[in-house]
């Protein structure tokens, strides 16, 4: 495990030197964390005990010898980790502390190092009732990452208290308004709630636990929401990105402006193809420039490029009984008057014909 994962999202740079007395509470409950959640804590692996003479026969020694290797390497295990949690103890000590434990015969003995250090650092009698009364007082969610954390560190400082004979608990209802004073007011409307549901006097009066179980379900109830929000919020500035990469492409009203091919005269006139609509009496909304009737080249090229469209597409207009409308009609022998009504109505059967 890494550092950065113990109860109180510290890492063991975060604790605090031990220097004085008054920090020490803080100070061990911080490196008890730590080594809990390092599992420097863990209980030196069991000896393997000797083969009794009366049993001493060579399944009896083969046996053992594999057990034996077994545990030595448990043991070298359990040894590195007692070094590295010496060595952190260490790291967390001021100068005088870390006088105290310095000694070699403290590398390896992490409850050793401990108890050195409590000999000398843990108060006792009012010091040791003021520092624990005081943390209990000021104990609140703000100083935790979660309210399990909270209840966590509630319920310790209770049990403090009562390892030097002060039970903090004798009236329930005011420790349990001290617990839900400390949830701060992120919590008022369930304290509104809890307080109609919950009875602190009468025949079936409201526990502590009660309390710390109604609080930790609020807790969950609202970090669902919360995580509905923030995905709400996601997708919301997704949409905004997506917006934000399209709006080169949209004018001021959100529409997409007209790309036109250079011709002149307004845009309706640029999209819609005025040699088509002269010669088809249909509104083709391509520009001028890529007109097959009057560049027959392009048609050339894209059927070259779009081999199957190009049949489907010849296919699709035959099947109808008509010509391809990119061809111009002939006109050639046609009297000047019947011309001129051709390229301006086109005629009937090519007009709203399909195009390209």
């Amino acid at each position: 495990m890494s550092d950065s994962s113990f109860s109180s999202s510290k890492t063991l740079s975060s604790i605090k030197k031990l220097e004085t007395k008054p920090e020490w509470l803080q100070w061990i409950r911080d490196i008890n964390s730590w080594c809990l959640q390092n599992d420097h804590d863990v209980a030196a692996p069991v000896v393997v005990p000797a083969v009794p003479l009366r049993v001493q026969t060579a399944a009896a020694a083969a046996a053992h010898a594999v057990l034996f290797a077994g545990y030595t390497v448990e043991f070298d295990k359990w040894t590195r980790s007692q070094l590295k949690a010496v060595d952190g103890i260490r790291n967390r000590c001021g100068k005088r502390a870390y006088g105290y434990i310095e000694s070699p015969v403290y590398d390896t003995d992490r409850v050793g190092a401990i108890a050195k250090l409590q000999e000398k650092y843990k108060p006792s009698g009012d010091a040791i009732f003021n520092q624990l009364n005081a943390h209990y007082d000021e104990i609140n969610l703000d100083d935790y990452s979660n309210v399990t954390e909270y209840i966590d560190a509630f319920t310790s400082a209770i049990a403090e208290l009562k390892e030097i004979n002060v039970d903090v608990t004798s009236s329930e209802p005011r420790t349990i308004n001290h617990f839900i004073k400390g949830l701060g007011p992120a919590f008022s409307s369930w304290e509104t709630s809890f307080n109609q549901q919950h009875k602190k006097f009468g025949a079936t009066p409201a526990t502590l636990d009660d309390a710390m179980e109604s609080a930790n379900i609020e807790a969950d109830k609202n970090l669902g929401a919360d995580r509905s929000t923030a995905l709400m919020a996601k997708r919301v500035a997704a949409a905004h990105a997506l917006l934000a990469t399209s709006s080169s492409s949209t004018n001021s009203n959100g529409k997409r402006p007209y790309s036109g091919d250079g011709d002149n005269g307004s845009h309706r006139n640029q999209s819609n193809c005025h040699t088509c609509k002269n010669v088809l009496g249909a509104d083709h909304r391509h520009p001028h420039k890529k007109c097959w009737i009057d560049y027959p080249h392009l048609k050339i090229e894209w059927e070259a490029a779009n081999p199957e469209k190009a049949v489907a597409r010849n296919a699709r207009i035959s099947a109808k009984g008509r010509t391809d409308p990119t061809i111009r009609p002939a006109i050639v022998n046609e009297p000047a008057p019947v011309v001129a009504r051709m390229l301006v109505r086109g005629t009937a059967s090519r007009a709203g014909s399909e195009f390209h």
